[in-house]
């Protein structure tokens, strides 16, 4: 019987590399971990947005997969009345307004484990990122223009977060006001940039040209390469803007140059923004909230 900490796989490609990130970070702490890709991808909820195991074929080498008896022992289907049964499952909440926390380094001391989340807080594994970065493999691509321009990626998430029960979790944070402050100071601090725009609602920028900038060095890229395309064209930008969602995160975070990471002040409306924390988990980002505010 393995004593491992399993981490399960689920959602869209930016929790996939989340949770990927919190394993290889165990691995980095000589803390044996393993991933359960079987769970949720067996069964996608009705609920979900279509997905696939996109992690497995951006690897350069394959994580160490959950054996399932031990995924059936630690997740906590196992009857409680067994002999010897302790519920190993871990949940992960970061909903502040119900006790939950958005960094809870606590999951490291649990050994023997089940974890399911999606550890978007950069805590968890911003010191490994180089490492992450060494280990994904991403198509070759280039951004139209001067290989030399300052560029900006800027990425805004419409569809689904316009549904009604998305609009609630996740509406109302990436504002026109939160996308205007960000895009003046990196251009107050680094001069005027051409942007990118990268989004899963095309069709609605391609009828609304320079939207953001008024200016004819807006460039929408998004549309027929892919998300695998445009995660990379994302890395190859000089700065960032990122929506609240994790896949924005992690064309930000492949970026291992030295330019400016703006992110929202929170991901979902159940988060409470406490300036000090989100600088301390969050180093090296710019906090921007909802009404442009620099915080």
């Amino acid at each position: 019987m393995k004593r491992e900490a399993v981490i399960k796989l689920m959602g869209g490609l930016g929790n996939q590399l989340q949770q990927y990130a919190l394993y290889r970070k165990f691995l980095e702490l000589s803390l044996p971990a393993s991933i359960d890709d079987s769970t949720w991808f067996g069964n996608i909820p009705d609920s979900a947005t279509a997905r696939r195991n996109t992690l497995s074929e951006i690897l350069k080498k394959p994580y160490r997969k959950a054996d399932p008896s031990d995924i059936y022992r630690k997740s906590g289907r196992i009857p409680r009345h067994l002999p010897g049964f302790k519920n190993r499952y871990y949940l992960e909440n970061t909903d502040d307004r119900a006790g939950g926390k958005q960094y809870a380094p606590e999951v490291f001391g649990l050994g023997d484990c089940y974890l399911e989340g999606f550890w978007a807080c950069e805590a968890y594994y911003g010191d490994i990122l180089p490492l992450i970065r060494e280990e994904i493999r991403l198509p070759e691509v280039s951004l139209p223009g001067d290989p030399g321009q300052n560029s900006v990626s800027l990425h805004i998430r419409r569809k689904d977060y316009l549904d009604p029960e998305n609009a609630a979790l996740f509406g109302g944070i990436s504002t026109e006001d939160y996308y205007r402050s960000a895009l003046a100071y990196i251009e107050e601090r680094a001069g005027a940039a051409r942007v990118f725009i990268f989004t899963d609602d095309p069709e609605y920028f391609a009828e609304r040209p320079g939207y953001f900038t008024h200016r004819d060095d807006e460039t929408l890229v998004s549309g027929s390469g892919g998300m695998l395309k445009d995660l990379s064209l994302m890395r190859s930008c000089r700065h960032h803007i990122c929506s609240n969602s994790t896949y924005a995160f992690w064309g930000a975070r492949l970026d291992g140059g030295d330019g400016i990471r703006i992110r929202p002040s929170v991901h979902k409306n159940t988060q409470i923004c406490n300036a000090a924390d989100m600088h301390e988990w969050w180093k090296g980002w710019t906090i921007i909230d909802p009404s442009g505010k620099t915080l």
